[in-house]
């Protein structure tokens, strides 16, 4: 009773904190918004209970599920000819993570895992997850993390705007892109989970009585649902076990997003993670990170040395996504508020929607961010595992 009592407060003060930072209109509020309070809390030493063992395992299996089942056969057909641009934002996002995150080591007090962390452009909650399976300094990471999406958020769409005005805003052709774009991007992540989910929300209205339970729940349908839910978690949790215990860190997380990804690809039927279910999973991750946290953290990133070379990294990360932006937009005739918003370094959901709300190609935008933080999430951990 305990053990679910203190996974209850905790969960309770989690979802606070996601509607708080909510409301002041924070990036990533369900995972910053959990971190920023439980943290706080334990910093100004109140007692606060730790999280069960249990649920940072489930988190990372989550997070590679979430990844995994993005990339769809469908999806890897539009490969061929985003081939280059691919290449280039790739190659750029592991260059930039492992140069800035040298000299980063070199110049600061930061550990090099810190510092590598800190630089990458592969996803605050990702890079969270590879943090705290390398003892790096997870603080440390988060808030570097979140600078950068701070600064992308903030200025690019005021760029963004301004150059669609410049065009003439949307036209007939740019809202018929949209109407495209906005059908593909439903068709990838919005449609599969719903087609999972229906049968199930369907038994769970209707079913009143226990006959008409057992007779809903020998349906084709549900029992093809619980299939596709069972193979799926299999399929993650073989996949996670297996570079879990060849010591891949976090190899839960990549474990499961390598092998998800494979069987999608291949054509199997996986499940999505619910939209609204992202965020349950962010405040598990974040309530996770909290046990970390205390009164020296707090001290140690009001160091003026720390937050001087966190925003140096920021402004160098920024401004070499402009720099790639161009090459992109030189090489695959892209427009350019397209190249921007598919090689910004942060903010997969915001840029994809910010495509769809001013008529670009979403796809593009899509495949780009995709294969980046996937790249970044296999790359890293086995790097850290042949270094370490």
């Amino acid at each position: 009773m305990a053990l679910l009592r203190d996974t209850v407060i905790l969960f309770l003060l989690g979802f606070l904190g996601w509607g708080l930072f909510t409301l002041i209109k924070f990036p990533v509020p369900a995972l910053l918004g959990t971190i920023f309070l439980v943290g706080g809390l334990r910093a100004a030493n109140i007692a606060v209970p730790l999280l069960p063992e249990f649920i940072y395992p489930l988190v990372q299996l989550m997070f590679g599920l979430q990844i995994g089942s993005g990339l769809t056969r469908e999806a890897t057909k539009k490969f061929k000819e985003m081939l280059i641009p691919l290449l280039i934002v790739t190659t750029w996002a592991l260059t930039i993570l492992f140069l800035l995150g040298y000299i980063a080591e070199k110049v600061t007090f930061l550990d090099l895992k810190t510092a590598i962390l800190s630089s990458s452009v592969g996803g605050l909650p990702e890079m969270t997850v590879l943090a705290l399976a390398t003892n790096a300094d997870v603080s440390i990471v988060v808030i570097a993390q979140t600078l950068r999406m701070i600064g992308t958020f903030i200025g690019l769409p005021l760029i963004i705007h301004f150059m669609v005005a410049k065009e003439g805003g949307k036209n007939k052709n740019s809202r018929k892109n949209n109407r495209e774009t906005s059908a593909w991007f439903k068709t990838l992540f919005i449609d599969k989970a719903q087609k999972v989910y229906v049968n199930l929300l369907s038994i769970i209205r209707k079913a009143g009585h226990p006959i008409q339970l057992f007779s809903l729940c020998c349906n084709k349908g549900f029992l093809k649902t619980c299939k596709i839910i069972f193979l799926s978690i299999t399929i993650a949790l073989v996949g996670g076990s297996l570079f879990y215990y060849i010591g891949v860190p976090a190899g839960l997380m990549v474990g499961s997003t390598f092998f998800i990804a494979l069987a999608s690809i291949k054509g199997l039927e996986v499940i999505t993670v619910p939209k609204g279910f992202i965020g349950v999973i962010q405040i598990g991750l974040g309530l996770e990170v909290s046990k970390n946290i205390s009164k020296e953290t707090f001290e140690v990133l009001a160091s003026g040395e720390l937050l001087i070379t966190l925003l140096l990294l920021t402004l160098i990360t920024i401004i070499t996504s402009f720099v790639i932006a161009l090459i992109v937009h030189k090489i695959s005739k892209w427009d350019l508020a397209t190249c921007l918003m598919a090689c910004a370094p942060a903010g997969f959901t915001v840029m994809v929607a910010l495509a769809i709300d001013y008529g670009k190609n979403s796809i593009q935008v899509t495949m780009l961010h995709m294969v980046r933080v996937l790249a970044i999430k296999i790359c890293v951990p086995i790097f850290f595992m042949l270094l370490f």
